[in-house]
């Protein structure tokens, strides 16, 4: 699910743990050496993405935000976006509208991986840290415009034939496999950060999900989560 410029910017902090939660984020592949991705593989990204946006799903996996991670991510058109990560580090994302909602247990973490040596107050330890994107909250799952064909990475997923679209740049590589009949959907993705592998499947497509926010209570802008931590 992260992660996830290919499109999620909280902060520059937080943004590190979320690209490597759901393979989106600020350190997005960049484009290959020969330019612009060819029309095929442009048209193929932009029809998987769209299929995507409008139909719910479900997917789980492993992250690559520690060995020992799994995830769970919950997608509704209309109720947005949730994400459970269990594991050596332990939390939660949503997304409605545009705005964030990262468990402060992930924003700790996330802190810790950019070399900041803090520890979240007891007090807020049931915090969500809020942040506005400007952004859909398909961002999260959406293939990189950066994506390109991959032919030899092409296969099944569960009997289903899949074309392959890869990103990479020299730290992180992401592997797109994509419904080759019927909807374009994404089926798996194969991600690569720092030496960490992750795989990801996606499936229950169209199911009826349902995503409950945090509460107003529950949570706390960035800003004057910065400040609590900073004492």
């Amino acid at each position: 699910m992260v992660p996830i410029a290919r499109a999620v910017r909280l902060t520059a902090s937080a943004a590190a743990l979320v690209a490597v939660l759901t393979a989106c984020g600020g350190n997005s592949p960049s484009p290959s050496a020969t330019g612009a991705p060819d029309e095929e593989s442009a048209a193929l990204v932009d029809k998987a993405n769209e299929a995507m946006k409008e139909t719910s799903f479900r997917a789980s996996g492993s992250t690559t935000v520690s060995d020992n991670s799994t995830q769970e991510v919950v997608w509704d058109p209309e109720q947005g976006l949730s994400t459970v990560v269990r594991g050596e580090v332990d939390g939660k994302i949503y997304c409605k509208d545009g705005q964030n909602y990262l468990s402060a247990s992930l924003m700790e973490a996330s802190l810790k991986q950019s070399g900041q040596d803090i520890e979240v107050p007891t007090r807020l330890a049931g915090v969500y840290v809020t942040t506005d994107t400007g952004q859909g909250c398909d961002a999260f799952f959406a293939i990189p415009a950066t994506a390109e064909r991959d032919p030899e990475q092409d296969g099944e997923v569960d009997g289903r034939k899949t074309q392959a679209l890869t990103a990479e740049d020299g730290r992180t590589k992401d592997v797109y496999h994509v419904a080759a009949t019927g909807k374009p959907l994404l089926l798996k993705m194969e991600s690569e950060r720092d030496g960490r592998r992750s795989t990801t499947v996606y499936g229950s497509f169209g199911a009826t999900n349902r995503i409950t926010l945090p509460t107003a209570e529950q949570t706390m802008p960035m800003a004057d989560f910065q400040r609590a931590v900073a004492g």
